[in-house]
Order: C-alpha cells, then sequence, then structure tokens
C-alpha cells in the first residue's frame, strides 16, 4: 500500500529527484592538504552548493565555465554513480601516502585490490593491502551529494522532496491507525 502511494506521489510529481549527484573532488598527498583536514573549506563549498540548487537549481562554475573547485557533477562521467574517498597508506608506517576525494565507479581505483571490485556505495570503509605494503581504504556513497566529506546543514533536512515524503508516510500512519 505504502509503496504504491509512493509510486503515485512520484508519477504526479511531487517528489522531484535531484538529476546529477554531486562529489567532492580534491587530492593530496604526505599526510596533509585541505583535501584531508580543510572541513571549512568543503563547507563553505557545500553552502554555495546548497544555495545554488535552492537558489537556481544551477551549479556553480568559475571563471573558465568548470565546475567550482572542491566539487564535481558526475553525472558528466561516464558510469561514476557514486562519491568516493580513497586513502592510500603505508601499511608499516601508517602514514597517509594519498588522499582523494572524486566521483567513482565502485570499480576503479589506484590499486587493483580483489577486495575493492563490486563495493556498494553503502558509506562504509573498505581496506586491503598489496604485496609491496601499501594499505588502501575507500569508502562509496550516493546517498547525498556531496556526502563523501562535511554536510551543510540547514534547519530543515536540505531535501524539500524527503520532507513531503516523511510528511506523507506520516499521514499515512495516521490514516491508517484511525
Amino acid at each position: 500500500m505504502a509503496l504504491g502511494i509512493f509510486r503515485l506521489v512520484c508519477l504526479l510529481g511531487v517528489l522531484p529527484f535531484s538529476s546529477c549527484l554531486l562529489c567532492y573532488q580534491c587530492s593530496a598527498s604526505g599526510g596533509k592538504g585541505d583535501c584531508i583536514d580543510g572541513h571549512e573549506n568543503f563547507l563553505t563549498v557545500a553552502k554555495q552548493v546548497f544555495d545554488a540548487k535552492n537558489n537556481s537549481n544551477g551549479v556553480i562554475v568559475d571563471n573558465s565555465g568548470s565546475q567550482a573547485l572542491h566539487y564535481k557533477n558526475c553525472d558528466t562521467f561516464v558510469n561514476r554513480t557514486m562519491c568516493m574517498i580513497e586513502e592510500v597508506r603505508n601499511g608499516i608506517a601508517g602514514t597517509i601516502l594519498s588522499y582523494i576525494r572524486d566521483c567513482s565507479d565502485g570499480w576503479t581505483f589506484s590499486f587493483d585490490l580483489s577486495i575493492l571490485k563490486n563495493l556498494s556505495p553503502s558509506n562504509f570503509t573498505t581496506c586491503g593491502y598489496d604485496n609491496r605494503g601499501y594499505q588502501v581504504c575507500v569508502t562509496l556513497c550516493n546517498s547525498t551529494d556531496l556526502c563523501n566529506g562535511p554536510r551543510y546543514i540547514t534547519g530543515a533536512s536540505g531535501c524539500p522532496a524527503l520532507d513531503v515524503l516523511l510528511y506523507l508516510l506520516c499521514l499515512l500512519a495516521v490514516c491508517v491507525r484511525v
């Protein structure tokens, strides 16, 4: 019953779904850099993206017409349907060698390890070791824009479609009980 109502609401266009997935995009090496610990920069970008999507449904671009620094529209790339964080460490010393936030196909990473193949975008981290002593950890997600980093939190959920869905589900629950 609830699934039928959800489908009907979607068909009527009450729940507009985002046409793209935006991910943070950056890299760092040597264990330092804004990509690893630049949370304030990411929150600034997230606020700009949130404001642009809410005000004009547009995407922020820089002077060259490219997307602004630190985020990427994954739909502009073939089969890049999720956001990722990839961290490569020296497996013995534990030091970070590289850190990448980007769009991902869920299959291609810096190291070709079988444990990293066919991962789901569940926002859980999976790690593996190669035979040269590198530890590679990957986290994939596609639950919301910029899910591979800090989120800009607003007073509401930040997703009007989700607010409408929650309202309708609560209304359905009340009607079923009466």
